[in-house]
């Protein structure tokens, strides 16, 4: 689940825990949404296999990419010591 608040934006998995840091491109492309937005779905990847065919992958989904993982990582960082919630926030005007 993915809502999108006047503070920001918080993803959940289907059993409660917090992904927001884990799907940071989600996050972010979900801060261009309206506040107030909430949106329930799921989360997947395509995969392309040697033979050039393309299918959807949940497990690729659950252990994503380290590349995907850097802007969440790199995130933490900036905000570990200021922020103790991973809730992507809107930057101050």
């Amino acid at each position: 689940m993915l809502w999108h608040t006047e503070d920001g934006v918080r993803l959940q998995s289907r059993t409660g825990r917090d992904v927001t840091a884990l799907w940071m491109d989600l996050a972010v492309a979900a801060m261009s949404l309206p506040p107030g937005v909430i949106l329930d779905g799921e989360a997947v990847v395509y995969v392309v296999a040697d033979d050039g065919t393309v299918h959807i992958s949940f497990t690729a989904a659950g252990s994503r990419p380290r590349r995907a993982r850097e802007p969440a990582a790199q995130t933490r960082r900036r905000t570990s010591r200021s922020t103790p919630s991973p809730t992507l926030r809107r930057a101050s005007a």
